[in-house]
């Protein structure tokens, strides 16, 4: 499956679920984070703000951070998302994979966007 686009890399993370997942984030790169959730019928895209890239090494990692963070801190999905997608774009602006600013992190996490997708389960689309 080819994943170009936010609806194709829904179908791909639904088929993640089907195969026993019970939660699923993609990652599109600069295009956001497409988050599947185990126990309703939508999809969540998270979009960074964009920078400018001094290198993206270590961006998936400081993204799965933001996760587990916000997982430690019991916040809502909505609250996750954002926090790891500012990560993830914040580690782009490092000198060295890993070492975000927290400045950045913060500068960045009122501009991350959320856009929501309903799932329809009879037709295995999504609609925004």
């Amino acid at each position: 499956m080819k994943i170009n686009n936010e609806l194709t890399a829904i179908s791909a993370a639904r088929r993640l679920r089907e195969c026993g997942a019970r939660n699923v984030a993609l990652s599109l790169g600069a295009s956001g984070i497409v988050w599947l959730n185990g126990e309703n019928n939508s999809a969540i895209l998270a979009v960074p703000p964009r920078v400018e890239v001094v290198s993206t090494v270590g961006c998936g990692d400081a993204t799965v951070a933001g996760f587990a963070v916000a997982a430690q801190r019991r916040w809502s999905e909505e609250e996750g998302l954002r926090l790891a997608a500012a990560c993830g774009a914040a580690n782009c602006l490092a000198e060295r994979p890993g070492q975000i600013n927290i400045q950045d992190v913060e500068y960045l996490l009122p501009s991350v966007s959320l856009k929501t997708f309903e799932i329809d389960d009879q037709t295995e689309f999504a609609r925004k």
